[in-house]
């Protein structure tokens, strides 16, 4: 019969309350085969066994109901043979068990109908072979005990399918919403972490300009404020790389150059300044070349500061004549001033 080579749902799984399903299975099938036997002393038909001793017709009654032991495993071929045994004995409680079982287990209507036209057909063998006085009340509760059981099989695994992708549609809607809380804070802490390092790298560079002005200025003939200053502002630069760092926002991508002049790099002893005098316009320059010197700057360049300097005219507070030590470096990368 079409559809009846495979299970098409309805696995074995483990019970609730510490009971397999096959210890379930076993003690169902004990309870058929017990009801089944002592059925035989009370039905008014035994199906074609009518007429014969009822010892025997309750051995096949029991055997019948054995059968049901393998239900799950083939509930189509079982269906079957317990058909073939309920015409035989009239077993109505092990084809009940027996279209439940189907019910349950298959999900094609086209396999349920047949299975459920075959059980009616063994119902109205059992009429036909049994007592001549039935009426439509006997005819009604043979098919509804055929009919009923596979209906119901078929309602409690339909509601069971609903239940589990119900609760595989709230698992993934949990987990999606779980991504967009999680995400939700990664943004949110990136953009901490960005206004974070705006507040706290501007009053570090701050504190390192003002000690880099320290350190370049007057103050800096006494060698303990020269050293205090470059203390501050090598610590105020390393500050700076590990909240970058830490934060993990400005971080610069694998593999790229650095963008700026190292801070912790010092300057070589021959482009160190000798001494600083004054703060002014006029500068001297030291080079040390590492590599061909070029010019440190274009004529466009030049161009633009003179242009500026015309438009900006020198301050009223600064003499002229006080001179500053500027030193250069020039290597294969260009040149660094300082």
């Amino acid at each position: 019969m079409t559809g009846c080579t495979g299970r098409e749902g309805g696995e074995a799984r483990e019970g609730h309350g510490g009971w397999s399903v096959r210890r379930k299975d076993a003690l169902l099938t004990a309870a058929v085969v017990a009801i089944g036997v002592a059925d035989t002393w009370v039905k008014p038909s035994n199906g074609l066994l009518t007429g014969l001793p009822t010892p025997l017709v309750a051995v096949v009654s029991g055997l019948v109901g054995c059968l049901l032991w393998w239900r799950r495993r083939n509930p189509c071929a079982v269906a079957l043979a317990v058909m073939a045994g309920y015409v035989v004995a009239f077993t109505p409680v092990s084809l009940a068990v027996a279209m439940y079982t189907v019910g349950e287990t298959y999900r094609r209507i086209r396999t349920l109908v047949l299975l459920g036209a075959a059980g009616c057909a063994a119902g109205a063998m059992v009429l036909w072979a049994g007592p001549p006085d039935w009426d439509l009340r006997d005819a009604g509760f043979t098919f509804a005990f055929i009919l009923g059981p596979l209906v119901v099989g078929y309602v409690v695994a339909i509601r069971r399918d609903l239940a589990l992708e119900a609760r595989a549609t709230v698992e993934a809607l949990e987990r999606e919403q779980h991504l967009l809380v999680e995400r939700a804070q990664v943004v949110e802490r990136a953009r901490i972490a960005r206004e974070l390092h705006d507040v706290v790298a501007h009053r570090v560079g701050n504190i390192v300009l003002t000690a880099g002005a320290l350190n370049a200025g007057h103050p800096a003939l006494d060698p303990a404020v020269a050293r205090a200053a470059e203390l501050i502002r090598g610590e105020g630069h390393r500050a700076l790389e590990e909240l970058r760092e830490v934060l993990g926002v400005l971080t610069p991508a694998a593999g790229a150059g650095p963008r700026r002049p190292d801070p912790r790099r010092r300057t070589s002893p021959s482009c160190r300044p000798s001494s600083i005098t004054q703060a002014g316009w006029d500068a001297a320059r030291h080079c040390a070349s590492t590599g061909t010197p070029r010019p440190c700057r274009t004529r466009s360049s030049a161009r633009s500061t003179a242009s500026s300097r015309r438009a900006s005219p020198t301050p009223p507070n600064t003499r002229r004549g006080r001179r500053s030590v500027f030193s250069c470096n020039a290597g294969s990368t260009g040149w660094r001033c300082g």
